[in-house]
C-alpha cells in the first residue's frame, strides 16, 4: 500500500522541481507586464546578467572593429557607451522600461504608464545542466531571444544572461 504512495509522491515532487524555472519565468513575465521592480528584482540576477551581456557586447565590438581604422579607439568607445546602457537597464526599473516600452536609450529615464503585454512564441525550453535552463522565444516582432536561468538554492531560479537578436549573444 505504501509503495505506490511513495512512487506517485515522489513523480509528483520531480515534476514540481523540474517546472520550477517555468514557473519563474510565468512570474518574470508577470512582474515586468505589470511593471512591479518588487517582483522583477528576485528574479533576476543583475549582476551576473549584466556581466554576461557586458561580455558578449563586448565581443561584437571587438568583431565589428576588426581590422578598421583606429580600431583600439573605436573598441575603447563602444565599450563606454555599452557599459554605461548597462548600468541604466541592469536594474528591475531599466528592464521594465526596455522590455516593455521598447524606447530608445535617451527616453529610459522616463517611466511609461502603458500597458505592458509580452508577446512570442516559444520555440524551445530545457535545461542546459542541473543548475542552468534556458528558453528560446520568437518575440511578436520576429527577434529570436533565449533567456538563460541558473538555479539559486534547490527551487530558486534568477535570469543571468539574454541572448539573440538584439541582445547580447
Amino acid at each position: 500500500m505504501w509503495k505506490p504512495l511513495v512512487i506517485a509522491g515522489t513523480v509528483v515532487t520531480a515534476v514540481l522541481f523540474a517546472a520550477t524555472p517555468l514557473l519563474a519565468l510565468k512570474r518574470l513575465r508577470s512582474g515586468l507586464e505589470s511593471r512591479d521592480p518588487a517582483i522583477v528584482k528576485p528574479l533576476v540576477d543583475f549582476p551576473t546578467l549584466r556581466a554576461n551581456i557586458k561580455a558578449s557586447t563586448n565581443e561584437k565590438i571587438e568583431k565589428q572593429n576588426d581590422g578598421k581604422l583606429l580600431e583600439p579607439v573605436r573598441n575603447w568607445i563602444g565599450k563606454q557607451i555599452a557599459d554605461d546602457v548597462l548600468d541604466r537597464v541592469a536594474t528591475p526599473e531599466g528592464l521594465i522600461r526596455l522590455t516593455c516600452d521598447k524606447q530608445t536609450d535617451a527616453d529610459l529615464s522616463k517611466g511609461q504608464g502603458k500597458p505592458c503585454t509580452l508577446g512570442g512564441k516559444t520555440r524551445h525550453f530545457g535545461y542546459k545542466s542541473f543548475n542552468l535552463f534556458r528558453i528560446d522565444v520568437t518575440q511578436s516582432d520576429g527577434q529570436d531571444v533565449s533567456l538563460v536561468l541558473s538555479r539559486h538554492g534547490l527551487t530558486d531560479w534568477r535570469l543571468v544572461n539574454v541572448l539573440g537578436t538584439g541582445a547580447g549573444s
